[in-house]
């Protein structure tokens, strides 16, 4: 299943793609998790280009690698090196 990314900012995808995470038992704390992508984040853009982002994170409070899919219809400001919107 690929989740549809209501929201419009990245903060709030995020919040959805570690729930779904959570949800399937990946993760054990979203809160640790989120506040790690947010650090990883300002390290630097996590946007390749070409409407793609791979946000990820190393955490204590993940349980097990697991990856969640995630579609913007509209596009999301993600600070792409081409300044294209991120989609997926």
């Amino acid at each position: 299943d690929i989740l549809q990314l209501r929201q419009r900012r990245r903060e709030s995808a995020w919040t959805q793609l570690v729930a779904m995470a959570a949800g399937s038992g990946a993760v054990r704390d979203p809160d640790v998790l989120l506040a790690a992508l947010h650090w990883r984040e300002r390290l630097g853009s996590t946007a390749l280009g070409k409407g793609v982002a791979v946000p990820h994170a190393h955490s204590i409070a993940v349980m097990r690698t697991h990856v969640v899919l995630g579609r913007s219809a509209p596009g999301m400001d993600w600070g792409a090196p081409d300044g294209e919107l991120v989609r997926l």
